[in-house]
């Protein structure tokens, strides 16, 4: 083989070298074009509030309790065994009226943010009125449809609807709705 034809061919191989490196920039470019896409569409699942209310919890922490009250301090703990999310639950009812709402624990971003939405919605309402919610929300993160006034009725918690599109996200937003469902249901039912 000659020189030049030593030299046509490193330059071939140069060249079958640049279009894999671009072959691979293409698929490198069309992978992060996607992912960016798809970021997108979940970040238009609202979860800005999600990650709004993780970041920054109101009602995380422990109730406070008056010695001197005649109060029913309620508590309890649900997990999610799929992807190890785990909180505890307190309620501080008067008069069958949730005066303070709390929970403590561990989880994703919508875990958290969902139970510290609940703590917010139920404070203040009725013990009845709040395992209503419970199944106005339950139902919506099952995908069923709900009027617009039960959407008004639940508040910041409605921007959470379309996590039920999200089938590995499901379990995660509504622990801590069925935690306060079996903690209430388990208070009427003694």
């Amino acid at each position: 083989m000659s020189a030049t034809g030593k030299q046509m061919k490193k330059a071939r191989q140069k060249v079958t070298k640049a279009k894999r490196r671009l072959g691979r920039g293409l698929y490198t470019r069309t992978f992060f074009f996607v992912v960016l896409l798809l970021l997108q569409i979940v970040l238009t699942f609202s979860i800005p509030v999600a990650l709004g209310r993780f970041s920054a919890p109101f009602y995380i922490g422990a109730v406070v309790v008056s010695v001197l009250a005649v109060i029913a301090l309620l508590e309890h703990d649900g997990i999610n065994p799929s992807c190890g999310d785990e909180l505890t639950l307190q309620l501080r009812v008067e008069n069958n009226v949730i005066e303070e709402a709390s929970f403590t624990g561990h989880g994703c971003a919508i875990s958290q943010a969902s139970a510290d939405i609940m703590a917010d919605l139920i404070t203040g309402e009725t013990v009845e009125e709040a395992r209503r919610l419970a199944e106005l929300f339950l139902a919506m993160i099952r995908g069923e449809k709900l009027s617009e006034e039960d959407l008004e009725d639940l508040d910041e918690a409605a921007q959470l609807q379309d996590i039920s599109h999200m089938p590995a996200r499901v379990k995660c937003a509504e622990l801590a709705w069925r935690t306060l469902d079996g903690m209430l249901e388990g208070q009427a039912n003694q």
